[in-house]
């Protein structure tokens, strides 16, 4: 999956749909499951902090069954906050972060279907496939 800062890689058997010009957002879409990934790069003239950026987000969502949790880091060394949750029946996970004046940030809505490891995995080798532009 591809936005203008940065690339994700998914795993076999997901389809990857690539932002339109109408929206700065990318989606990429397990078929068997129905889990779903989506990915923003906007930029952001007021170039907010990591705390600020996670703090927009979840008054954005205004969904008291979503926290945030413990920075990660993803490829690339990129810190990035994370909030987690769940969204209906699905679990929720958004990681973000800013990089060169854009907010980019993944949102994945997982099926309950698959379980606590199967998340984890998916997660940390998408999170891990970052590659930034300059």
């Amino acid at each position: 999956m591809v936005e203008e800062d940065v690339t994700f890689t998914f795993p076999e058997g997901w389809t990857v749909e690539e932002s339109n010009v109408s929206a700065d957002i990318s989606s990429a879409t397990d078929g068997t499951t129905g889990s779903r990934v989506s990915l923003s790069d906007s930029p952001d003239s007021a170039a907010p902090t990591l705390d600020q950026a996670a703090e927009n987000a979840l008054k954005a969502y205004d969904d008291p069954a979503l926290k945030r949790v413990e920075n990660v880091t993803m490829g690339g060394g990129a810190e990035a906050y994370q909030i987690r949750g769940k969204r209906g029946m699905a679990d929720f996970w958004e990681f973000g972060t800013i990089h060169n004046g854009a907010r980019v940030y993944l949102g994945f809505t997982l099926a309950p279907m698959l379980s606590a490891r199967e998340k984890r995995e998916l997660i940390d080798s998408v999170l891990a496939s970052a590659q930034w532009a300059a």
